[in-house]
C-alpha cells in the first residue's frame, strides 16, 4: 500500500509534477474527449455530473475506488499545495504536516464582509440557503458550525485538501449525502455553464463546516498556481488573434461574452499575469481611436504583447507627469509614438488614484503636449477638464493662453 496519493484533478492537458505521489485524474471523462489520463468514469462514479460537480466528481471517484493509500489528497492541474519556498510539496513535506495535524486545507482569502455576502455577489444565494436547510434536516448538530462559517470572513478556494483515508472518506460520505438531497431542490439545468458548477462552489466552504464540527486540527497551507486557467489562456489567445486582424469591436464583444459565461477567467488565481485588464483597455482604446479618426495605438503594432508593453510604459510616464518627475525622453516617447488623448484618458480613467486630481492632471497634460506642438491632444485634454469642472480657474487660464497664442 502506498503511503500517500495526491490526485491531480484535470479537464485539460497539463504537465504533472514529477513526484510519484501525484496522480492525474481526468474528471468528466464520461462525456469528454480522452486526454490520455485515467478517468473518473470507471468503477462507481458520477462522471456524467461533472458540469454540476466540477472537481467533486473526482472526489467521489477517489472515495469509492481508491483503496491503495493510507493518505489521500486532491489538488488541481495548475493549483498545488506549496512549501515555504513556493515549490510543490513532496511526500516528506505532506507527511510532516499530517503527522502534526488531522487535515490540510488551503490558505483562505479574507473578505471584507462575510462569505455569505461574497457568495451572494457571485451566485444565487438561494442555493446556499437551501444547503443550510438540507444540512439542518440531515445533520442538525452541524447547524451552528454552518452559520459560523457562512457568516465568517474566510473564503476557501478550490476544494484542495489532504487527510488520512478514514477522514477523507468520512468527509466525502457526509458531503455527498447533503448534495444528493440538494440536487432534488435546485434546478441546475436552468443555469449557464459557469453557474451549473453549483456543487463545486458550495463545497469550498462546506469542507470547513465539517472540519470545525469534528474539531479537527487543520493546517492552512499555501497553494500556488503553475499556470493560468485554461479558459483564461484560451481567451487571451483569441484576443491576440482578433487584434492581429484589427477586429477590435469583435475582440471587445468576445471578451465580455466570455466574461458573462465564465466570470472566473479574470480572477487573480486565473489570470496570474494580470494581463486581461490592460488587454481590454487596449482593445477599447483602439476601437475608440478608429471611431474618432485619431492616431491608432495599433499603428505601433498588431502584436498584443507589444501593445501591452506600450500600455505599461504609458502608465509609468503618466504617473511621472502627475508627480512632476517626467523626463524629456519620456515626453519624446509620447510624441513619437503618437499617443492619442483617448489612449491616455483610458489610462487615467482606469487608475482610481487619479480620481481626485484628474482636472489638475489634465491641465498638466495639456501644457506638456502644447509645449511640444501636439495641439490636438492639448485641446482635447482641456475639453475633458472643462467637462468635469467648467469653472476651474486653471483650465480657463490655459484655454485663454493657448487660444491667444494660437
Amino acid at each position: 500500500m502506498e503511503k500517500i496519493k495526491i490526485y491531480t484533478i484535470t479537464h485539460k492537458k497539463f504537465t504533472c509534477p514529477r513526484d510519484t505521489i501525484y496522480h492525474p485524474l481526468h474528471v468528466g471523462h464520461a462525456l469528454a474527449k480522452d486526454l490520455g489520463y485515467p478517468g473518473d468514469d470507471v468503477g462507481e462514479n458520477i462522471s456524467e455530473k461533472n458540469c454540476y460537480y466540477s472537481e467533486l466528481t473526482g472526489l467521489y471517484w477517489i472515495w469509492k475506488n481508491e483503496k491503495d493509500a493510507e493518505y489521500l489528497g486532491l489538488c488541481h492541474y495548475r493549483r498545488y499545495f506549496v512549501n515555504q519556498d513556493g515549490f510543490t510539496m513532496n511526500e516528506t513535506e505532506y507527511m510532516d504536516i499530517l503527522s502534526k495535524h488531522d487535515v490540510i486545507v488551503s490558505c483562505p482569502r479574507m473578505v471584507e464582509g462575510s462569505y455569505y455576502e461574497e457568495y451572494k455577489s457571485a451566485h444565487s444565494i438561494e442555493n446556499l440557503e437551501k444547503t443550510g436547510e438540507v444540512l439542518r434536516e440531515l445533520f442538525p448538530d452541524y447547524a451552528e458550525d454552518f452559520a459560523q462559517v457562512v457568516h465568517g470572513k474566510k473564503l476557501y478556494i478550490g476544494n484542495l485538501f489532504a487527510a488520512p483515508r478514514k477522514l477523507f472518506c468520512a468527509y466525502a460520505e457526509w458531503l455527498f449525502a447533503i448534495f444528493f438531497e440538494l440536487e432534488k431542490r435546485i434546478d441546475v439545468d436552468s443555469y449557464d455553464e459557469y453557474h451549473k458548477r453549483v456543487f463545486g462552489f458550495l463545497a469550498e466552504e462546506l469542507l470547513m463546516v465539517w472540519v470545525r464540527h469534528n474539531k479537527l486540527d487543520y493546517y492552512e497551507c499555501r497553494f500556488g498556481c503553475t499556470q493560468e486557467k485554461a479558459e483564461t489562456l484560451e481567451l487571451k489567445h483569441k484576443l491576440r488573434e482578433l487584434v492581429a486582424q484589427q477586429k477590435f469591436t469583435e475582440a471587445r464583444e468576445w471578451f465580455y461574452g466570455t466574461l458573462e459565461k465564465r466570470p472566473d477567467v479574470v480572477l487573480e488565481v486565473s489570470d496570474i499575469s494580470q494581463e486581461l485588464e490592460p488587454m481590454i483597455q487596449i482593445i477599447h482604446t483602439c476601437e475608440q481611436e478608429q471611431a474618432l479618426g485619431l492616431p491608432c495605438m495599433a499603428e505601433l503594432s498588431l502584436d498584443l504583447n507589444v501593445l501591452l508593453t506600450h500600455h505599461k510604459v504609458l502608465k509609468q510616464i503618466i504617473w511621472n507627469i502627475s508627480c512632476g518627475a517626467e523626463s524629456e525622453k519620456e515626453i519624446s516617447y509620447l510624441i513619437d509614438s503618437h499617443a492619442s488623448w483617448a489612449a491616455i484618458m483610458m489610462v487615467l480613467l482606469n487608475q482610481p488614484e487619479y480620481g481626485g486630481q484628474l482636472v489638475p492632471l489634465l491641465n498638466r497634460l495639456a501644457e506638456v503636449f502644447y509645449g511640444h506642438g501636439a495641439y490636438g491632444n492639448a485641446g482635447a485634454f482641456l475639453e475633458q477638464a472643462l467637462q468635469r469642472e467648467p469653472d476651474n480657474p486653471k483650465t480657463l487660464e490655459n484655454v485663454r493662453k493657448m487660444a491667444g497664442e494660437g
